[in-house]
């Protein structure tokens, strides 16, 4: 993981499996759909947050999500400074416009985790529009993510819904409260 300029417009999302090659026999090989990944309990692993993106009624395929962490304790950084964040993960959207990031807790640097939360940017670019959300994680039992120290193992990972059509996003957090802004949503270049 390397840092990154606070003004730096990168990012890209995690393709999820599609299927597993079954049976070598000589046949064509057909394809069975992989198994979801976990979003909850146990075998959510490193899961920080998920999500579907969608332009209107259409899903949104191929855009880059990128996860940019925000240096834990921002009290030393002066007006004019440049804030460099840490990329933490990047990934491309399935066909279904489904995204997941997952982060390791014990690969990152200390200045940007204090071993109980993170906080962080979520970049979405697709072609020449970016979408921006901050958050924060919580780690449960020193391994889990939730968007809330409350939560427990078995409850869902933050997930994260976005319209770059009505530039709607919907946020689901660990405890199931659902809430429903206006995303931030610019052009690049202009």
């Amino acid at each position: 993981m390397t840092p990154r300029p606070r003004v730096a417009v990168t990012g890209t999302v995690l393709a999820l499996a599609l299927g597993a090659l079954t049976g070598c026999t000589g046949e064509a090989a057909e394809q069975e759909p992989a198994a979801p990944a976990a979003v909850a309990g146990p075998d959510s692993e490193h899961l920080l947050l998920h999500g579907t993106l969608t332009r209107g009624d259409e899903p949104l395929a191929d855009a880059e999500v990128a996860l940019l962490l925000e240096p834990e304790n921002p009290t030393d950084i002066e007006v004019g400074d440049t804030v460099e964040y840490l990329e933490a993960a990047r990934v491309t959207t399935d066909e279904r416009g489904g995204y997941r990031l997952d982060v390791d807790p014990d690969e990152l640097r200390s200045r940007y985790f204090n071993g109980d939360f993170l906080n962080f940017t979520l970049h979405v670019t697709d072609g020449d529009e970016l979408l921006v959300w901050h958050g924060t994680g919580e780690l449960v039992r020193q391994e889990f993510w939730r968007s809330d120290d409350r939560a427990l193992v078995g409850d869902p990972a933050l997930r994260i819904d976005a319209d770059l059509d009505t530039e709607t996003l919907t946020t689901t957090d660990s405890l199931g409260a659902r809430t429903e802004d206006e995303a931030i949503v610019v052009e690049l270049g202009s």
